[in-house]
Parts: structure tokens; sequence; C-alpha cells
């Protein structure tokens, strides 16, 4: 008798509902319960409750005493809803992603929502003032940050976090990054990706931002995305990325460096406010080993302090496509901004945020940074938009 048969392992669920139930090979389990199951793979699926979201089925392997922990939510109209989350478990093979919307936000203290769900957040409408005044700490002289007005006439979500590593795989199914770590890479964001890999290469999609619109290639994340929800996910625009970043929580937007309302200590060296929102070369990106854990390089995301609205890594640890073309802001007031029709010789789409190598100064709330839309470098990453309206 081959007696790793007999071998035996507890398994344990957790809800967040007391009431609800959970189920191994059509079984029925009490939340908290602990049963004993031979070694090898079970299907979990979950009781269905009125008014929540039911988590989706899914195959555990036990090689050892497990628990997890698996949230509802309670579910929303998608015109009322505050948040927004894709569940990626199906993996790249999938048709289809399904798409839930709720009020409430996505428990942080567990990985599923860095991992195998995409979760966005509800960005009202409104006006506020784009750029940095002239004397800024950390803003140079020759640097286009006119402060102006603009207004966002729609709604739209946005990434509570950047795009992860393992969601890149999930949709995409290869892993690009250069930090590599088996250990930490899940919930590190996705960087050595360029706005080509983000969006396609063709003129006439998704290389032809803003003359084709949100249109996208195929083959690429958010063709993928995109085919598999039947939404309109996409970056965000120049001043999408920035008025979320200054968003508060009632109604106002903050005019200072970093959106704790924190302006920057030294235009050098290392910064405690920045210290606190985001990861950047004084607080771990010295250390640029690919190997290296979660102390240095990119920091798991969510690892600092989040806005008002709940957004996290909005400053530093990878830097993040936007859809615009790079160049001078334009003259006066605007409403909707989709930046130049082209860059300089067609030549850079705009990056925001700053990264976990730069220093305080490059992660400032209106700091604009531009490269090629071919560059794939080990700084730059990306965070979703969906856009309801479209």
């Amino acid at each position: 008798m081959d007696l790793k048969t007999l071998v035996t392992w507890t398994l344990t669920c957790d809800l967040n509902l007391p009431d609800a139930t959970w189920y191994v090979d059509g079984v029925e389990h009490a939340s908290g319960e602990t049963i004993d199951l031979v070694e090898g793979s079970y299907g979990i699926t979950f009781l269905e409750v009125e008014g929540y979201i039911t988590p989706s089925s899914r195959t555990i392997t036990l090689t050892d005493d497990t628990t997890i922990h698996v949230d509802y939510f309670e579910s929303a109209k998608a015109e009322e809803a505050t948040y927004a989350f894709v569940n990626l478990v199906g993996g790249a093979t999938a048709t289809s992603y399904p798409v839930f919307y709720t009020n409430t936000p996505p428990s942080v203290s567990r990985d599923a929502c860095r991992t195998t769900e995409l979760w966005l957040r509800r960005i009202p409408a409104g006006t506020f003032t784009m750029g940095s005044p002239e004397d800024e700490l950390g803003r140079y002289a020759y640097e286009d940050e006119t402060q102006h007005s603009v207004t966002l006439t729609q709604d739209f979500f946005i990434g509570v976090f950047e795009v992860t590593q393992r969601q890149w795989e999930l949709v995409m199914g290869d892993r690009p990054s250069y930090f590599k770590n088996d250990d930490y890479y899940a919930t590190r964001p996705v960087e050595s990706v360029s706005y080509k890999d983000i969006r396609g290469s063709s003129s006439t999609r998704g290389a032809g931002w803003p003359a084709y619109g949100h249109t996208v290639n195929a083959d690429s994340f958010m063709g993928r995305l995109q085919a598999r929800t039947g939404l309109v996910f996409d970056l965000p625009t120049e001043a999408q990325w920035e008025y979320a970043c200054r968003k508060r929580a009632y109604g106002t937007c903050w005019e200072t460096a970093l959106n704790s309302g924190k302006d920057l200590t030294a235009s050098s060296g290392a910064c405690p406010n920045m210290d606190k929102v985001g990861r950047y070369y004084h607080n771990g990106g010295s250390n640029d080993s690919e190997t290296c854990d979660t102390s240095g390089g990119t920091a798991k995301v969510g690892s600092y302090l989040p806005s008002e609205l709940g957004l996290y890594d909005m400053h530093g640890n990878v830097e993040e496509w936007c859809l615009d073309w790079y160049g001078n802001y334009a003259f006066g007031d605007q409403i909707d901004p989709v930046g130049p029709t082209s860059g300089p010789s067609g030549t850079y789409r705009l990056r925001r945020g700053g990264s976990w190598y730069d220093g305080a100064r490059s992660c400032r709330a209106a700091y604009r940074e531009s490269s090629g839309p071919s560059d794939s470098s080990r700084y730059s990453g990306f965070r979703l938009v969906l856009l309801p309206g479209e």
C-alpha cells in the first residue's frame, strides 16, 4: 500500500459572514470549521447569500495543515458603487472574467486583492488645480508644471493598487519583471512592461491615442482585459492620474507635493514625508538586486499609507504609464484634456509618480516623466482605469 495516500491534513475556512457556509466536494461545512482530509486536491465552493457577491470557487492542494480566509462583499449597482473588482482566477486561458461592484473596500490585510482580484475605486467628476506652484520644493525651473484648472466631467474608476506581477501573469501568461524572487514576486508591481505591451503597437489601435480613443490591440494586456470583461479598461490620462492622486475624501483636492497633504522636507536625500507614502531610493530603493526581497527594489503594493480615497503607491514604487503624449501643457483652463495630438516627433509617452529608484522630488504629484512607448525599464509599471460610461 502506498502510505502517502494515508497522510491527512486539516483544512479550515474562515468566512467574514458567520452564517455563510463552504463546501468541499459538495459536503457543507460551517465558517471556521476544521476538517481532516487525505493529502490531495479538493474543490471548494461557497453558499450564495442574497445581497452579497459569492466568492469564486477554487481548488486547494493539501500538503500541510491549511487555513484559508474568504470574504463576501455586499453587492451594489454599477452606477452607484464605490468599488469595482475583476476576478482573474480563470487565468490567461479564460474566455471571460467576472466583474463585481460593491461599496465595501478591499480587505488589504489579505493578498487576494493584490493577486487574483483587480480592485478599482470610483473617482467622482470634478475640478482641480493641476501642476505645482513655481516655488514648490523639488521643482526645477525648466520643468513644465504650470498650474491650471482642469475639469473632468465623468466619473471613472482607478486601480487601488498598481497592477501586480501576479495579475499580469494571470492575464498574459508570462512574468516579464526584473524583480523575480519567487517568494515575493506575486504582490510586487509588474515592471519592465512598455506602453506598447500594455496597449499594443498598431498606429490605429494601441499606439493611436488620442486619435483612436480607447481602441487597443487584441493581444495586449488591455486588449485581453477588455475582451474578457466587455468593459473599457485603459491607462489613465495624465489629468485623471493627477486628479486621482490629489483627490481628498470630501470634495477638495490637495495642492501639496504629496497626497498626504505634506510637502517635501528636502529636494535631495531622505525625506520623512515621502518615507510614509511610498518606496523610493532612500527607504529601500537603493537595493536593486533582481532577487532581493521587498525590503529592496519594489515594495509589495499597499505597503505605505494610502491617499484619503484609499489609493496606494501613487508616489514611488513604479512610474506609471499614462495615455498622453508628452508635451507642454495647453494654455488656460482645460476640460477633459487628452494631451497633445502627438509628442515631440511622436516619440514620448508620459509616466507619473516616480519609482523605487528615484529621489523624492521625482515622486511629487506634479512631476512629469516621459519615455518612448517601446521602453520597458524596470522602473515602469501602470495602474488601470475603468470608464463606466464608455
